[in-house]
This record gives C-alpha cells, structure tokens and sequence, in this order.
C-alpha cells in the first residue's frame, strides 16, 4: 500500500498542476468555484506530498493503522483522478479542490493525534507544565497551529 501512495504522490507534481491550471484557463473553468480556489488547495497538495513523502522516507508513514493508510491511498487516488481529469479537458475544479481539502483534514487529523500523543507522553514523563510547553511549540512551529484555530473558533473538528 505504500509503495501505492509513493507511486501517487510522484505524479502529484507542480508540472502536473500547472498543466491542469493552463487546461483550466484555456477552457475558462473558474478556478476559484470550490470552497477554496484551485490555487490555494495547489498549495495544500503541494505541503501534504512533501510532509508524506518524507514520511515513507523515514519509514513513518507505515506506522499509521492500516485504516488510515487505506483512506490516504483512497484520497489520492480521488485526486489523481481529478486532477488527470482536468489535464484532459473535463471540469473537475470543485471535485479535485474538494478532494484536496479532505486530504489536507486528514494530514491535520493524523497531525493533532501525534501532538496528543506527545502531549500524553510528555506530562506522564515531566507533568503538567512540560506538557503545555510542547503543545505551545507544535502548535506555533507547524500547520497544526491551522487545526488548532478552526477548532478554537467552530464547533468542527479537524
């Protein structure tokens, strides 16, 4: 199953995304229809490839349960297909942003779990206090801080 999601992950490029970007103009598809515009999920895909091909780099990404696996494989299949799509002139604008959304709420939800789990870690190792500094330090040095204010400012989880 990794070697599936590498395999994804490799055709996921920036050339690939400029392709459907220039498909998108030259067909005049509104690149800004979903609920962010295809420029912006561009760069969520772009942060989620390189933060899960440095996992399977580190062996990490196998770690993950089974199920987990499973539904990020499934996600960038969606995507590869979207995206595959629109390079061949079909208008799949909000199904390919829609679906880099929901892999980008997976990258966080695997993210925030491995923050609690340190969390946990940390306070049965220094306490409380130790505990609140590493939440301090995860949340303001990556894109879990995102996670973080969606769910300080809604009732949604990431």
């Amino acid at each position: 199953m990794i070697e599936k999601i590498w395999e994804i992950l490799t055709t996921l490029t920036e050339q690939a995304q400029a392709s459907a970007m220039a498909k998108c103009k030259e067909l005049g598809f509104d690149p800004n229809r979903g609920i962010v515009s295809l420029e912006e999920s561009f760069i969520n895909l772009n942060a989620t490839r390189v933060i899960l091909m440095d996992a399977i780099d580190q062996r990490k990404l196998i770690q993950l349960p089974i199920t987990v696996q499973k539904t990020l494989l499934a996600q960038l299949e969606a995507i590869s297909k979207s995206l595959t799509g629109l390079v061949a002139g079909t208008d799949e604008v909000e199904n390919l942003v829609d679906r880099i959304e929901q892999l980008t709420l997976i990258r966080h939800s695997c993210m925030l779990a491995i923050a609690q789990r340190r969390i946990g870690r940390r306070r049965r190792e220094q306490g409380n206090v130790g505990a609140l500094s590493l939440a301090v330090s995860l949340v303001t040095s990556s894109p879990l801080r995102d996670c973080v204010a969606i769910r300080a400012t809604s009732s949604m989880s990431c």
